[in-house]
């Protein structure tokens, strides 16, 4: 079993979907592992989907967009148990279905940095047509856990910085802990 998982979010019926966050024109680096702390605008909301209009139940991970949003409990015990981990938590306001602010005590998770653990040769990578260093899928996700710092919890993989990886044993104490929306993937079971 790898010591890894890929930070996920659930689905349950009643609990809110969310639209990718409004307000931050680059969205695109949210995905790269790039530092956006001091370029973050204060005024970026994430709207409740429409096409879930009776799912308002805000969870500690809200499902939806291409991002980890998280509620500030989430945060606030991301950071205690995440150790050395290179982590930005960029604010962002929810918005209800009637446009009203549902919390302003959200933020995206924003690993930054990536660490070159992806096996290349084992995982069957398929480069990007486009990007020769990005990667588009890859038979089985297969890492070189021995270059993760021990201290390192949560993180990017070079070549794939829009997956967040996190060491099984913070999902492990996460999952106990009773946050809601939250689920991992195995790295094994991950193919783009």
């Amino acid at each position: 079993m790898m010591d890894f998982v890929i930070w996920n979010s659930q689905y349950n019926e009643g609990e809110c979907v969310i639209s990718n966050p409004a307000g931050f024109k680059d969205q695109f680096l949210l995905l790269e592992g790039v530092p956006l702390l001091n370029e973050w605008p204060e005024d970026v909301v994430c709207k409740m989907s429409p096409q879930y209009p009776k799912d308002v139940k805000l969870t500690d991970n809200l499902y939806g967009g291409n991002y980890a949003v998280i509620s500030k409990r989430l945060k606030d015990k991301t950071v205690a148990l995440a150790g050395a981990s290179q982590v930005e938590f960029l604010p962002v306001s929810v918005l209800n279905h009637k446009k009203r602010v549902a919390s302003k005590d959200y933020f995206v998770m924003n690993p930054v940095g990536t660490l070159d653990c992806i096996d290349i040769e084992k995982s069957g990578v398929v480069w990007n047509a486009l990007n020769k260093g990005l990667i588009s899928q890859v038979e089985q996700l297969i890492l070189k856990g021995d270059v993760v710092p021990p201290e390192v919890g949560v993180f990017r993989p070079t070549n794939m910085a829009h997956v967040i990886l996190v060491r099984r044993s913070l999902a492990d104490q996460l999952l106990s802990d009773g946050f809601t929306g939250l689920s991992f993937r195995e790295v094994a079971d991950f193919t783009g």
